[in-house]
């Protein structure tokens, strides 16, 4: 016992007390040509162009890494530190999998196209991440990244963070313009968190996204924008013209969604035949009962969505529109993993006992994440969706219930609650993993789920893993 301790605690202390990489420490793993994968975290590190400098040039002589991943926020990088990694880039022959994150330095258009004209030149970089969030870019860095975009033939995976960089339309237009018209990318990744993207640049994006034939998955970070139910309906409209793409992710929190947003949005989700993973975050908007209801309609209908995450957090739904989605979850048979955030809105007991019905009743659902934390459910709302989840006995066998915030407060109801999840435990033998059943009298225990706005995601890393 003590021995398993002190190597416990020695493990701990490796993390807690761990020094952060140097830059002598880099230029040795990059020299290292044993490695073939290398990841740095030079994060906060403060080590300027001066120090970009050493490290691009281990890169541009190093002959046998293939994936490198380097996260050089927060390093007071310019414009000549992205000069020196440009070169690199140019000149290494064996890298194939790149991701650079910038984030958070002073990198203007000039850094970009340095970068752009590297791309351009470099012929075996097949995946590409660039992060450039909170940088100083305009409008000519991503046109001279546009052009290399439409003409380039080896990059087919392709993610870019421009989140809180100074953007206007004509950028977003050459950016969408070329997404448009590459015709090797398949997988794409684009970050405009809090950019000031309006309806007309949505129109671009979504034409864009509408012509293209070749991108089978899309990532779009639009969260904290001034989209409104205009340049929703155009993204509705891309989704529904779009007949490639097969898993979806589109982040639209904290915009100025209404309704007859979500009803646009929902048209088009029941008519798509080939997005199988759908991820829609709507959280923070202005969606009601009304706009619930036409993505429930959809959500019942649609017959090729096998995973949806949906997220209507902070919206402003009551029993109603959670009776319309549980309609949806009890009648639709092809929805296998299914990840419901409806925190923060209106939802009483009554609506709780229509999603345990459609849960007792679904036999489709084998992983369920449902999300009702800060709502008004009380003790008997609890107590029958425990009942529908005991009763399922077959089907479910991942579940994670998340109920904080609610009014189950009094010791009597939580010990109640308590007992009867050992009952539902005891009784479905199905259930092979569960998450965070207890948390649910717990009023300053909010569960925080991962935003992956916060850092837009590298390809091959899941979302929200890199905040």
């Amino acid at each position: 016992m003590k021995k398993n301790l002190l190597g416990f605690l020695f493990l701990l202390s490796s993390f807690v007390f761990a020094k952060p990489i140097t830059l002598d420490d880099a230029i040795l793993q990059l020299n290292d040509p044993n490695i073939i994968e290398l990841d740095l975290d030079f994060d906060n590190n403060q080590i300027g162009d001066v120090g970009v400098q050493a490290l691009a040039r281990a890169i541009e002589n190093n002959r046998t890494i293939t994936t490198l991943d380097f996260d050089l926020s927060r390093n007071q990088i310019g414009d000549e530190g992205a000069l020196y990694f440009a070169r690199a880039i140019e000149n290494n022959k064996t890298i194939t999998e790149l991701y650079l994150d910038f984030s958070r330095n002073q990198i203007g258009d000039e850094g970009l196209q340095y970068l752009a004209r590297a791309i351009e030149n470099n012929t075996t970089i097949t995946k590409l991440f660039l992060g450039f969030s909170r940088n100083q870019i305009g409008d000519v860095g991503p046109q001279a990244l546009a052009e290399v975009i439409v003409n380039n033939r080896t990059i087919t995976q392709l993610c870019l963070d421009f989140t809180r960089n100074p953007i206007s339309e004509v950028g977003a237009w050459a950016l969408a313009e070329a997404i448009g018209n590459n015709i090797t990318i398949i997988y794409l990744g684009l970050g405009f968190t809090s950019s000031q993207i309006s309806d007309e640049r949505a129109l671009v994006l979504a034409d864009a996204i509408g012509s293209n034939t070749t991108i089978t998955e899309l990532h779009l970070y639009l969260d904290s924008n001034q989209i409104s139910e205009v340049g929703a309906w155009a993204l509705a409209r891309a989704i529904g013209n779009n007949t490639t793409i097969t898993k979806f992710f589109l982040y639209l929190k904290n915009n100025i969604i209404s309704d007859v947003g979500a009803q646009a949005l929902a048209c088009d989700i029941e008519n798509n035949r080939t997005i199988t993973k759908l991820d829609l975050n709507l959280s923070r908007n202005q969606i009601g009962d009304v706009g619930v209801q036409a993505l429930a309609c959809a959500i019942e209908n649609n017959r090729t969505i096998k995973k949806l995450d949906l997220n209507l957090s902070r919206n402003q739904i009551g029993d109603e529109g959670v009776r319309a989605l549980a309609c949806a979850i009890e009648n639709n048979r092809t929805i296998t993993k299914l990840d419901f955030d409806l925190c923060r809105n209106q939802i009483g007991d009554e609506g709780v006992r229509a999603l345990a019905c459609a849960i007792e009743n679904n036999g489709t659902i084998t992983k369920l994440d449902l999300y009702l934390c800060r709502n008004q459910i009380g003790d008997e709302g609890v107590q029958v969706l425990l009942g529908a989840i005991r009763d399922n006995t077959t089907v479910i066998t991942d579940l994670g219930l998340y109920f904080s915030g609610n009014q189950q407060t009094s010791l009597e109801v939580r010990r109640a609650l308590y007992d009867a999840e050992r009952e539902t435990l005891r009784r479905n033998r199905g259930l092979e993993k569960v998450r965070d059943f207890r948390g649910m009298g717990d009023q300053d225990n909010l569960h925080n789920r991962p935003d992956p706005g916060k850092k837009f995601p590298r390809y091959g890393k899941s979302l929200g893993s890199r905040l």
